[in-house]
């Protein structure tokens, strides 16, 4: 699949938002699922099309453009990842939707205490090398596909566990079930489209195209955001029926779709590094 598939008109559209060589490309993407095929015994940057992804974001940022990499990991493992040599790009952690960039954070609050909820889920479900418990800063996650077997019991265990949330600030907390997993999250969090807009205003350049990939529920909000912006584009990995609202939101197949798109627009965006 190629991009002008994908956008038939995908020329004029980059010529339009970089019409002043000030103007730059801001392209945020899913660093962990979106982009990526997963293997729960891997890291999912050492599989590809994961290789190939990087190398056309490498050659994207080498023009001259913006990258941003959004995740539900803790910056510092993205930070150590084969991402840190792509020139320029920054990252947003999303240790339970606490949108971070660098350390920078949106919220400034006392950690909750994971310890009761960890030792149960991993009593019951540790050493399964399909399932991973990880307590993360402002979130749990209980990372599995919705095939797995025991999906619907680690949901339902995990809910019953929201009591043993230990929380010195009285935030509320609730339990989500996603298709890579189950989660344990506060109630109100920025989330990844409040953060992107948020790294828009750092940048010392203005953006003249925006453009923003991903594949799940945490994503969605972010893709319409930019995909209805008039000099917005948003590619949903998944199907038709499944990507979210947005006039400009494109469904793309699969991950070795995306890395040919990414290829593409690699090659179309003029170079800017000078």
């Amino acid at each position: 699949m190629s991009l002008v598939e994908v956008i038939p008109d995908i020329a004029e559209r980059v010529a339009r938002g970089l019409t002043d060589p000030s103007l730059r490309v801001l392209l945020a993407f899913d660093g962990d699922g979106t982009a990526f095929k997963q293997d729960r015994n891997r890291q999912c940057w050492e599989i590809n099309p994961a290789i190939d992804i990087i190398d056309n974001l490498t050659k994207i940022a080498r023009k001259g453009h913006y990258l941003l990499l959004t995740s539900a990991r803790h910056c510092g493992e993205i930070a150590a990842s084969p991402f840190k040599d792509i020139p320029g790009i920054d990252f947003q952690g999303n240790d339970g939707t606490v949108t971070i960039f660098k350390g920078q954070r949106f919220e400034s609050v006392p950690l909750p205490n994971w310890s009761r909820i960890h030792a149960v889920m991993e009593s019951e479900f540790g050493g399964n090398p399909e399932i991973r418990n990880i307590p993360m800063e402002h979130f749990y996650g209980c990372q599995m596909w919705d095939s797995h077997p025991r999906y619907q019991s680690a949901g339902d265990l995990l809910s019953s566990l929201l009591p043993r949330v230990d929380h010195s600030w009285g935030r509320t907390f609730r339990a989500t079930a996603v298709p890579e997993g189950h989660c344990v999250m506060p109630e109100e969090t920025p989330g990844k489209r409040k953060g992107y807009f948020a790294y828009v205003n750092l940048l010392p350049r203005e953006i003249g195209l925006h453009i923003a990939c991903g594949n799940g529920e945490n994503d969605k909000d972010m893709l319409t955001a930019v995909g209805n912006k008039e000099n917005g584009i948003a590619f949903w990995v998944g199907t038709r029926e499944t990507k979210p609202t947005g006039t400009n939101v494109f469904a793309i197949p699969n991950e070795d779709a995306l890395s040919a798109i990414l290829g593409d627009l690699g090659v179309l965006l003029p170079d800017l590094s000078k």
